[in-house]
């Protein structure tokens, strides 16, 4: 997934890599996490594409959210059970590059950082096989005792079952 290309926009028109003029202009470049991602292979809908012939930005967002489920899941913490949960306080997304219905796309996400009443995690939206970035999301969890119905401590034993 380092290659040369892997934070390239692809021309639609062509399907040729090309650089991203916002990226150009603003000299930011996509995140190259350090962190082990947890993939998750996306379907891409018929439904998922807008006018434009790309999948609609609300659709990224639920990419996220699945992401978001299956790493919780593969860690052992399902979000609906048990009293303590972690819930979604902030995010922000950054739009990097079109995805079109052919597109074979993965969503991968990682905690970047630990609280202690907070973490954050870090996903990306790539096409498979390219590693081209598509999407790139943060998103700040707070920890959550519904027993109590208020934020809490992450126990330790969360945030090593999320570490591993």
């Amino acid at each position: 997934m380092d290659n040369d290309n892997s934070y390239e926009k692809t021309d639609p028109q062509h399907r040729q890599p090309q650089e991203s003029r916002c990226l150009r202009q603003s000299g930011q470049q996509p995140t190259k996490p350090t962190l082990a991602m947890n993939p998750l292979p996306l379907q891409i809908r018929f439904n998922d594409i807008d006018q434009m012939g790309h999948v609609n930005n609300a659709v990224i967002m639920e990419f996220f959210d699945l992401g978001k489920d299956h790493f919780f899941r593969s860690h052992g913490l399902p979000p609906e059970e048990g009293d303590f949960t972690v819930m979604v306080v902030h995010y922000e997304v950054d739009f990097r590059s079109q995805i079109h219905k052919s597109d074979r796309i993965a969503v991968e996400t990682a905690v970047e950082r630990f609280g202690s009443k907070s973490l954050t995690v870090m996903q990306r939206i790539v096409e498979e096989g390219t590693g081209r970035v598509c999407a790139e999301c943060r998103t700040v969890m707070a920890g959550y005792r519904r027993s109590i119905g208020a934020s809490d401590v992450i126990p330790d034993e969360v945030k090593a079952q999320l570490a591993s």
